[in-house]
C-alpha cells in the first residue's frame, strides 16, 4: 500500500491512513466479487463428475474457502475504516477545541498583562 509507520508522525497521517484503508477495502471487495464470479462460472462449466473428484474438487473447495476468508477480511477492514473515520472526526473536533482554547489563553494573557500594567501604574501614583 505504500504506508509506513513513520508516516504516523505527521499531523495529517490519520486521514491518509483512512484513505488508504478505504482504497484497500474497495479493491478487496472488487476482487472478492470477481472471485465469486469466477467460482460460479467454474461450478456451472465444469461437469459434475469432474467437480466431484480429485484436484478439481479440492480446488473448488479451496476457492470457496478463500472467498469466505476474503469476505471476512472485508468485514474486518470495514470495521477498521469506521473506527479510523470516527478517530479522524474526534481529532478534528479536538483540534478546533484546542485552537479555541489557545485563543482564550492568549486573550487571558493579554488581559493579565494589562491588569499588571494598571496595578504598576496605580502603585507608582501612590
Amino acid at each position: 500500500m505504500g504506508y509506513s509507520m513513520t508516516d504516523t508522525h505527521h499531523s495529517d497521517a490519520l486521514p491518509s491512513v483512512l484513505q488508504k484503508t478505504q482504497e484497500a477495502q474497495e479493491k478487496l471487495e472488487s476482487d472478492a466479487r470477481n472471485l465469486f464470479v469466477v467460482n460460479e462460472v467454474l461450478k456451472q462449466e465444469v461437469p459434475d463428475p469432474v467437480k466431484a473428484t480429485g484436484d478439481v474438487a479440492v480446488a473448488l473447495e479451496r476457492s470457496e474457502t478463500i472467498q469466505s476468508n476474503i469476505d471476512a477480511v472485508a468485514v474486518d477492514l470495514d470495521e477498521v475504516s469506521n473506527a479510523l473515520a470516527e478517530e479522524v472526526a474526534r481529532r478534528e473536533k479536538a483540534e478546533v477545541k484546542l485552537t479555541e482554547t489557545r485563543a482564550v489563553l492568549a486573550d487571558t494573557r493579554a488581559d493579565l498583562a494589562d491588569t499588571k500594567a494598571q496595578l504598576a501604574d496605580a502603585n507608582d501614583h501612590e
